[in-house]
């Protein structure tokens, strides 16, 4: 990961924690794309970074099943240069010397997730790679967002210091460093501070303080000294801890304190009144609802309106530039001065620090193209300040058109935000209309396709086939593999899945049809179980229904009629749908297996995710990859690895099948291999009948 929209891979490891599902939505919102995955072993952990590579591990501070120390060991052991993030539950500056120690990055607190974008965007302008080496530009970073005044001493003279600690003695930056700690701070006893310090090991020691400006006692409080490492030099870091109550007081007294009276010629009133967000806005997820009504309101129509993205160009470096202290107003002001352009009609929401989403309910794309490029012209001429100091603005919008070929509220959104970061790669400051270079003819291509399939859904036109899985070593079975053809229109011909199931995965269609195929698996069963009892359904399903929540709570309410026929249904997922969902599909493999159904993985092979699986999740059964069946007595290796794959499976008590049987000989190999059942079309092509002779092959 290097680049800003790139696909960010982070590994968390710890407990489930609310907190780490706002990790994707932080990231989306500043640009890049997610893929997080939780660890809560010391063996996952191994695994998964031998699985692949990952951009960061997020390690919890206080989690006693895998402590950050171990965690780190790991990490150095691999050999990968992973970036390791602290996570601790409240930003307390007193953490960064135990984040140090384990060569932590940086730190995310629960309350403060949205620093991780910032880190990212940090650690890719300045090398990660330097920032992991130099451990005092590592630690000054630790130092930018903490709101507890920190010094970082070399005896009693300051070398690094924090914003914070600017505002509280009402200095800048140079005038602290060009001092020594005690021309601002007095011990309440009297005692000599210089004394303290000399006396101040790598364990903290807390003493009452008083602050000092121009002589004068403005607040008292307390330091918490400790001796850290840093470049392996000692220096002494004191923590400020200041009652709120005496903190006012400081900030009356200072002479530079923008942050906390960001215009001193304004009252209470007014200050609020400035940083407030306009009243014009709608939540984001209101506007998301507003935009899916839209879009129905519209399957009849061939009218058309403009959905934008907008968002500031150079964020990360602007915000920097700007200061803490003078941010929250600019960001304020650029939002009130947005909302006072755009027309009434225009429903507008916030969508993340430094972008905003709209819709332009009454104007066609082109009009709306056209609003929002004199808006862009006003942002960039506008006399945005920092101090004293002109700050350039500008800003890039991304336009999707909303038809009847809109497919949801999401397509539509990710259209827009994809046209925005063209405009923002072009150089930024202009406007972007999604499918303006003419990839409108794939878009509606896609989008009568998918269509297409929503018809089949609600026409029924989808058809279930069954294979018969029959016994070569275990227990006689009368097994069927469930598969799905999709029936022309004119009923003429049934369509394979690999004519049909990309378009579906693009037009976010399979869940809705992996639920189709349960709900007429069972309603087979049921009438099939009246005549035999021994039948049983394997139901192969995706990978999305994996982080449904409630989808085994949904299969119970499919079986509450018969809930007997839950020891008739075998749930079948792949082993890369179930590697990239592992902490998903443990918890959903437990429920349905608790429902008295039973899980199989298929495509297992010699691999990485396979050997995940097999590792962590509680299955029934395994299916051996089909590629490995291939023309099976002609690949010597082929046999040799279905051999150990079947020993594995034995010392699992895991029962296997060998699905793609092709010929006599196959059989007969995989008859000497021990294997548990065999599938493919020497057995028999898949039909709508159910009336294979389970007893031919004994």
């Amino acid at each position: 990961m290097s680049q800003q929209g790139a696909t960010v891979r982070i590994l968390v490891v710890g407990e489930e924690l609310s907190e780490f599902d706002q990790l994707a939505p932080q990231l989306r919102e500043a640009g890049y794309k997610a893929l997080c995955q939780r660890v809560e072993s010391e063996g996952e952990l191994r695994d998964f970074l031998e699985l692949q590579e990952w951009d960061y591990v997020l390690a919890q501070q206080d989690f006693a099943a895998l402590p950050i120390e171990q965690t780190a060991t790991i990490i150095e052991s691999n050999g990968n240069q992973q970036g390791l993030l602290f996570f601790c539950r409240s930003f307390d500056p007193s953490v960064i010397s135990e984040a140090l120690k384990y060569h932590a990055i940086d730190i995310i607190s629960a309350t403060e997730m949205s620093r991780l974008p910032l880190i990212l965007a940090r650690n890719n302008e300045d090398n990660a790679g330097d920032a992991l080496a130099n451990v005092c530009e590592q630690y000054r970073s630790l130092l930018i967002s903490i709101d507890t005044p920190v010094v970082c001493l070399d005896t009693s003279r300051p070398v690094l210091v924090n914003q914070a600690y600017c505002e509280l003695v009402g200095q800048t930056q140079a005038e602290v460093l060009s001092h020594t700690i005690s021309d601002n701070i007095q011990l309440v006893d009297g005692s000599n501070l210089d004394t303290l310090l000399e006396s101040v090991n790598s364990r903290s020691k807390v003493s009452a303080i008083q602050i000092i400006k121009q002589g004068e006692i403005i607040c008292q409080g307390a330091i918490e000294a400790k001796q850290i490492t840093l470049a392996e030099e000692n220096f002494l870091q004191l923590l400020f801890h200041i009652p709120k109550e005496n903190k006012s007081a400081v900030h009356e007294n200072a002479t530079d304190l923008t942050l906390s009276t960001p215009d001193k010629n304004n009252n209470a009133d007014a200050t609020e009144t400035r940083y407030s967000l306009p009243d014009a806005l709608c939540s984001e997820s209101e506007l998301i609802s507003l935009l899916e009504e839209r879009i129905q309101g519209l399957r009849d129509s061939d009218d058309t309106v403009g959905f934008a993205h907008i968002k500031m160009d150079n964020y990360f470096k602007l915000k920097k530039t700007c200061g803490p202290q003078h941010w929250p107003r600019i960001n304020n002001e650029f939002a009130h001065l947005v909302i006072d352009m755009l027309p009434e009609s225009y429903q507008v929401a916030k969508f993340s620090d430094s972008a905003y989403i709209l819709l332009a309910d009454e104007d066609p794309p082109e009009e709306a193209k056209q609003k929002l490029e004199n808006i862009a012209i006003s942002i960039a001429e506008h006399n945005f300040k920092a101090g004293d100091t002109r700050v350039p603005m500008t800003i890039s919008i991304g336009i999707d058109k909303v038809s009847n070929l809109s497919q949801n509220a999401n397509s539509v959104l990710s259209h827009a935000e994809t046209a925005c970061a063209v405009a923002a790669e072009r150089g930024g400051n202009q406007v972007n209309l999604h499918d303006a270079e003419g990839t409108e003819v794939n878009l509606k291509r896609d989008a009568a396709k998918i269509e297409n399939l929503r018809q089949a859904l609600a026409q029924d036109r989808f058809k279930l086939l069954y294979q018969p899985i029959a016994s070569l070593h275990a227990e006689p079975k009368e097994f069927y593999q469930v598969l799905i053809r999709l029936q022309s229109e004119d009923g003429s011909e049934l369509l394979l899945p690999q004519t049909f199931l990309e378009i579906a995965t693009r037009g976010n269609l399979m869940p809705e049809i992996d639920r189709w195929v349960v709900i007429n698996a069972i309603e087979r069963l049921k009438k099939e179980k009246e005549e035999n009892e021994n039948l049983s359904f394997f139901v192969l399903q995706g990978g999305d229904v994996l982080r449904d929540p409630n989808y085994v709570n949904w299969i119970q309410s499919e079986l509450k009629d018969s809930p007997k026929l839950a020891n008739s249904l075998l749930f079948e997922y792949t082993v890369k749908d179930v590697a990239q969902n592992l902490r998903f599909a443990m918890t959903t493999f437990k429920k349905i297996r608790a429902l008295g159904c039973k899980v199989v993985l298929s495509r297992f092979n010699k691999n990485r995710e396979s050997e995940i699986c097999i590792k962590h999740a509680q299955f029934d059964m395994m299916k051996i990859d089909g590629s490995l069946l291939h023309r099976l007595n002609e690949h010597k290796a082929h046999q040799e690895c279905i051999q150990e794959l079947v020993q594995l499976a034995e010392s699992k008590n895991i029962v296997t099948v060998a699905p793609y049987v092709e010929d006599a000989n196959s059989l007969a190999t995989l008859w000497r291999y021990n294997i548990g059942y065999t599938q493919g079309y020497f057995l028999q092509e898949p039909s709508d009948q159910l009336n294979y002779d389970f007893g031919e092959l004994m």
